[in-house]
């Protein structure tokens, strides 16, 4: 029996501990589904109030993004237009940039021929010469009239066109400009001013500078009152040049205006303001090469409106008066694309980590082979530590000093070039320097 007995102790000591163990594991799983609960309810409320922020934010986040594109646009069309209205204006309203704009025109061969050609139609449609000759010389002799008056027709023309091409015509030329520019500009500028410049004015003028060339002759002679006392005040339409020039000053200062605060707008509302600045930087160069392309084809356009025998002395026209649009548009374009090359250079793209670190490496090598056992001193340390600032500050020194000129020109904006690639050879070697000797 007490055998028995023992059996049947063991027995349900056994099944207890049976029990026990499939009950601590039945709690075991319940709390870790209800840890799993819990961790997804959490998830859940975390899901929930993400969407509820962002559906807060959305809206204000969309508007931001809205108007800060919206003010890159103005920036980037109010610049072109900028670039255009200040050349015109500036042109127009000083007389230095009046007369070196101009003063080519007399200088090129097109423009040269077609005013000998339309010089010389214009003073023999005044006189037949066939006929003045075939008046005057005897009866047995006028059929010389004809061959004679070609003669005489081509002789003159050839005369008026070395006096075109005279350094004496350059001058009265030149001189011409300067003058009349002044007085047509102060009358304009000035409803005070009695502005006065005659037909007469200019006579002298341009007889002093000629009197000693083959038609020094014509300006010996006195011009009759009614046509040599002709005053820029008489001339229709001061009135409306005044308001013209006046509406272009306004025009140029409102859009560099516009421009600027339109930019700053821009990269304040951005939400990645660098790369706000680069869009504009892009954008801007693509307007520039669009102005330098719309320009390249009013060339073709211009010499399209005239008559064939004028193409030539148009199209030149059109280059001798913008070439100084185009050159500045051309220093501007590529004052973008110098700053979206060295953004890119600086940038963590890998080609250019790749080539910095190539180019780093490479130098390494050779000043390791220059420096040998030197250990450097503190100079080259500091230098070391701090190539990255000096570098940036090199840039911006380079910029400054060749390239942010007003205008910009091309020759500027090489120099600049130049500048930055050996100012940055310079602080890359004395920091590979520091590299090398601390090694």
């Amino acid at each position: 029996m007490a055998k028995k007995s023992t059996k049947a102790s063991k027995s349900t000591k056994t099944t207890k501990k049976s029990v026990s163990k499939v009950t601590e594991t039945k709690i075991k799983a319940e709390e870790a589904e209800l840890a799993r609960l819990k961790a997804e309810n959490e998830a859940l409320k975390a899901k929930v109030a993400a969407k509820t922020t962002t559906s807060v934010k959305e809206p204000k986040h969309r508007a931001r993004s809205f108007f800060a594109g919206f003010f890159a646009v103005i920036a980037i069309v109010g610049f072109m237009l900028f670039n255009i209205s200040y050349w015109v204006s500036y042109t127009i309203t000083h007389t230095d940039k009046f007369v070196a704009t101009m003063q080519p025109l007399l200088q090129d061969p097109a423009i040269q021929q077609a005013l000998t050609t339309e010089i010389g139609t214009a003073l023999f449609a005044q006189v037949n010469i066939e006929q003045e000759l075939k008046n005057n010389l005897p009866p047995n002799v006028q059929f010389l009239a004809a061959p004679l008056a070609g003669q005489i027709q081509s002789f003159t023309t050839s005369k008026i066109g070395e006096v075109l091409a005279s350094p004496q015509a350059e001058k009265a030329w030149e001189t011409i400009l300067q003058v009349g520019h002044q007085k047509i500009l102060a009358y304009i500028e000035n409803p005070n001013n009695d502005g006065t410049i005659s037909v007469d004015d200019l006579y002298v003028l341009a007889g002093n500078s000629l009197s000693n060339t083959s038609v020094g002759f014509i300006f010996n002679k006195d011009i009759p009152d009614k046509i040599g006392s002709i005053q820029v005040a008489q001339i229709d339409g001061v009135e409306q040049a005044r308001s013209a020039i006046n509406a272009l000053k306004n025009l140029s200062l409102v859009l560099g205006l516009t421009t600027l605060t339109s930019a700053i707008l821009a990269l304040l509302l951005s939400q990645n303001r660098k790369k706000m600045a680069i869009g504009l930087a892009a954008f801007s160069l693509i307007m520039m090469l669009s102005t330098l392309a719309a320009l390249s084809l009013g060339s073709s356009q211009v010499s399209g409106a005239v008559e064939a025998q004028y193409a030539a002395a148009a199209e030149s026209v059109y280059r001798i008066i913008t070439a100084p649009l185009v050159a500045k548009t051309q220093a501007i374009a590529l004052i973008f694309t110098l700053a979206l090359v060295l953004t890119a250079i600086a940038s963590n793209l890998k080609p250019f980590v790749w080539i910095r670190q190539n180019f780093r490496g490479a130098l390494d090598w050779l000043i390791s082979h220059i420096v040998g056992s030197w250990k450097g001193n503190g100079v080259f340390t500091w230098i070391g530590l701090n190539h990255t600032v000096l570098l940036w500050v090199g840039v911006g020194a380079s910029l400054v000093a060749f390239a942010l000129r007003t205008p910009p020109t091309v020759n500027g904006i090489t120099n600049a070039i130049i500048s930055i690639a050996i100012v940055t050879f310079i602080i890359e070697a004395l920091a590979s320097v520091s590299r090398t000797t601390k090694k």
